[in-house]
């Protein structure tokens, strides 16, 4: 008899044991905590990337699924929309249940990126900071044109000014990028107004065309150049011994596309041919069936021999003959 209530005991402590199992695993089953979702139908985010956590209330176990990433987050200045579905399928691919997981979500949801301003007055200061460098030498800024205030993802950001201008004294160009962790967030174009005062050549008096310019018909002054023209001559030597294709007028900056070198051999003038051996020179009388100016390739026509020849003109009257 004791033995049997042994046996029995034995029995009723294993079944115990198995109902204490059960209770432990369905205890287990029952921990998943419910969760809820709401997403709203409009959200502010300021990072790169858009999660759960920045588009949803969430409660209970649906914490967990927080950092979720939804797709990349629009840039500053312009919202976009993300679609209710994919907002969905993104949180099944992460692993929600659905069956312990409530959750509410709008057919789209508007995105915006929070974001700060920049000034004008901040990207006229960074141009200022770097405009000796890039200038030419006796070019100042009068004033600047900005396409700005301009707004990018809020946080800090770097203004990165091209150091070399673009365009002509008088009106330049300039690039500033919005810089942060080496990514652009906005290039603004900025124009300057400059003056630029430099070394002009001018007519000293009104000269006509066809003037072979010596020393005493030109003088350098100081001007604005954005006053002058592009090809305005800054020195003297540029310009002596050349021909004015145009009139000038007296002061009037001298443009290098106004001159020409001079022709100091004209059609049917008398030259002196010169043929040079060795050590040996031949000089005879020709005529000149083509103007020239100095290292010009003319024809020349012996007097003597009636013979065309080709030569180049090395001076006033001269042609060198061509071998």
């Amino acid at each position: 008899m004791l033995r049997l209530m042994r046996g029995a005991a034995i029995a009723y402590g294993g079944f115990l044991l198995a109902l204490g199992i059960v209770a432990i695993a369905a205890g287990i089953a029952g921990a998943a905590e419910p969760g809820r979702i709401t997403v709203k139908r409009a959200a502010v985010v300021s990072g790169a990337t858009v999660t759960l956590a920045d588009i949803a209330a969430l409660e209970g176990g649906a914490v967990a699924l927080a950092a979720v990433e939804l797709g990349p987050a629009p840039p500053a200045n312009a919202p976009r929309r993300l679609d209710g579905e994919t907002i969905l399928r993104r949180l099944e691919a992460a692993g929600m249940d659905a069956s312990a997981t409530r959750y509410v979500i709008p057919a789209t949801v508007r995105l915006e990126r929070a974001a700060r301003e920049v000034s004008a007055d901040e990207i006229r200061t960074a141009v200022l900071n770097v405009a000796h460098d890039a200038l030419p030498a006796g070019e100042t800024i009068r004033d600047l044109e900005v396409a700005g205030p301009v707004r990018i993802p809020a946080g800090d950001y770097e203004a990165r000014v091209s150091t070399s201008s673009h365009g002509r004294a008088g009106r330049r160009r300039f690039d500033v990028q919005l810089v942060r962790e080496d990514a652009v967030l906005a290039t603004v174009p900025v124009t300057a107004r400059t003056d630029a005062r430099g070394a002009v050549v001018v007519a000293r008096q009104s000269l006509p065309r066809g003037t072979i310019l010596g020393p005493d018909d030109l003088a350098v002054v100081e001007r604005n150049r954005q006053d002058v023209p592009d090809d305005a001559l800054a020195a003297p030597a540029e310009a002596i011994g050349m021909e004015t294709r145009v009139a000038l007028a007296a002061a009037a900056p001298v443009p290098r596309a106004a001159l020409a070198p001079a022709v100091v051999v004209k059609k049917g003038d008398l030259v002196t041919m010169v043929v040079e051996t060795g050590a040996m020179k031949i000089t005879a009388t020709g005529e000149a069936l083509e103007p020239g100016a100095v290292g010009a390739g003319i024809k020349v026509m012996n007097r003597a021999s009636k013979q065309t020849v080709a030569g180049r003109v090395s001076e006033h009257g001269v042609v060198r003959i061509e071998r």
